[in-house]
């Protein structure tokens, strides 16, 4: 255990939890794991030159497209703005390019869903993944607080679908499956709401498949920053 790492096992199950500079591109994973991606529903990637952490959607597209638009979105660069490079979803999509797209095309995950696919052949993300699983977090409710349990059931099922959608794929050999915090980063939630949702998960899924998986199993949480850290960890020893 590093300064960085905190580990819970159940039988041939295991938790971890990881600080790294980035799940996609510094995974604390061996070759060959598995990815959870948080996207949207048509699975098209971060397309917007920047967007608002917890926005419903960017405004539309002008002619010529954002790089050639004067206003950048419409919005002003702030805290509360993410560039696809800050987040999971414009990373791997960035490291997918064309053929990941072209496998997504036409491929639909609503709220709550997830499903697996495996990384375009000789790109860089299937050096370090064998499979990818998509998975559709909610946003926020913000300033919403009677939505806030609806919230909590999507985002909860967003890590059950995400941990069934790679067991069924891992086929009883053995799987690391990396998880950022879902929800905390383009979605827009408080840390400490998504680290307890994500905690809820985990903590079910080892006690329900721990005595009884196939096969050895872990669910690695990666976080960048020391906030998230400590909010997931947190929550992680009290579920």
């Amino acid at each position: 255990v590093t300064a960085h790492e905190v580990r819970w096992q159940l039988a041939r199950r295991a938790v971890s939890l990881h600080r790294t500079s980035c799940a996609v591109t510094a995974p604390p994973s061996l070759p060959g794991a598995a990815l959870v991606v948080p996207g949207n529903a048509t699975l098209v990637g971060a397309r917007a030159t920047y967007f608002e952490r917890g926005a419903s959607g960017p405004p539309p597209e002008p002619a010529g497209g954002w790089a050639a638009s004067s206003n950048w979105c419409g919005m002003d660069a702030g805290p509360q703005m993410l560039y696809p490079a800050q987040c999971i979803d414009g990373v791997v999509g960035q490291l997918g390019g064309r053929e990941l797209r072209a496998s997504l095309e036409g491929r639909q995950c609503e709220v709550g869903a997830a499903l697996a696919t495996p990384p375009p052949h000789g790109s860089r993300l299937a050096d370090a993944f064998s499979l990818l699983v998509h998975t559709n977090p909610p946003r926020w409710p913000r300033g919403e607080p009677e939505a806030e349990s609806e919230w909590e059931a999507l985002l909860a099922s967003c890590h059950t679908s995400a941990f069934q959608a790679a067991q069924e794929a891992a086929r009883g050999a053995d799987q690391q499956l990396v998880v950022p915090l879902l929800g905390a980063g383009a979605r827009g939630a408080p840390d400490e709401r998504a680290a307890a949702a994500a905690a809820k998960a985990a903590s079910s899924w080892l006690l329900a498949t721990g005595s009884t998986g196939e096969g050895q199993a872990e669910v690695m949480f990666c976080v960048v920053s020391v906030a998230a850290h400590a909010a997931l960890e947190s929550a992680l020893r009290k579920a």
